[in-house]
């Protein structure tokens, strides 16, 4: 796992820390399949906030 990928892991942890860290995790290794739609939004948001989407 590259640096930029512990801290982003580190990140996710202190975000999701008042939800399941561990289900956050889950998805992003998974993806957004095992997610209801409602989860995967939120799911996104949280992601979007920790690092802007790319352009294009």
């Amino acid at each position: 796992m590259t640096v930029s990928g512990r801290v982003a892991q580190a990140e996710i942890r202190q975000t999701t820390a008042r939800s399941t860290v561990q289900g956050a995790h889950d998805a992003a290794e998974r993806g957004p399949a095992p997610l209801s739609a409602d989860s995967w939004i939120r799911w996104r948001k949280r992601m979007a906030s920790i690092q802007p989407p790319h352009n294009g």
